[in-house]
């Protein structure tokens, strides 16, 4: 796919749903087997997802938490991906997502706080 057929597909797919930011660890299955990624950030219509390898399909299932979906790939610049989904994913798994990953960080954050104050002695 030529750079100028990726930025004709940018334009054709920008999505126009809000979109929560992350960064999870997810996988990608398509036909030649599972990949490791990031979910970078979510919309119902699709996804930003960064590969540590070139992905090797351009659709398959995106799984995350407890959640799974079928996406096609419609635009790519090196490691990272930007995904469309075959139908768009309920409002429910993205606040559920949202919500999941903002107690992680507000619980990673207090416990980073906490040990810091026992260091210093406070």
């Amino acid at each position: 796919m030529s750079q100028t057929e990726t930025s004709n597909e940018n334009a054709v797919y920008r999505r126009s749903a809000p979109r929560v930011k992350l960064a999870i660890d997810s996988v990608f299955m398509g036909m030649d087997g599972r990949q490791q990624i990031t979910l970078l950030d979510l919309s119902e219509s699709g996804a930003r997802v960064a590969f540590s390898e070139p992905p090797k399909e351009r659709a398959g299932f995106i799984s995350w938490m407890e959640f799974e979906t079928f996406g096609d790939v419609v635009w790519q610049e090196g490691l990272y991906v930007g995904l469309k989904f075959d139908r768009p994913i309920s409002s429910e798994w993205l606040e559920s997502t949202q919500a999941r990953v903002t107690d992680a960080d507000s619980y990673r954050h207090e416990m980073l706080l906490k040990e810091a104050m026992e260091w210093v002695g406070t």
